[in-house]
């Protein structure tokens, strides 16, 4: 399986909880959607260098978009 079908199964599993996950800590129409894309994005330029964290994959979208969701609230 090449990066780009990993990378879209990987989304397809995920971004549904994920997305549960940033509405019950964001709780606001739009700005979720946009830390679920920011989460993905950064997945995809970064996401061998994610590998050292050891972590299943969706503990580690989940700590990016946790970082996202504080950026957000923030300001």
């Amino acid at each position: 399986m090449d990066n780009q079908s990993s990378f879209i199964l990987m989304y397809k599993t995920y971004a549904a909880p994920l997305y549960g996950v940033i509405l019950k800590w964001v709780g606001n129409g739009e700005a979720e959607k946009q830390i679920l894309e920011d989460t993905f994005t950064q997945v995809w330029k970064n996401g061998a260098s994610l590998l050292f964290l050891q972590l299943k994959p969706f503990s580690q979208l989940h700590l990016i978009a946790e970082r996202f969701s504080k950026r957000h609230l923030v300001n």
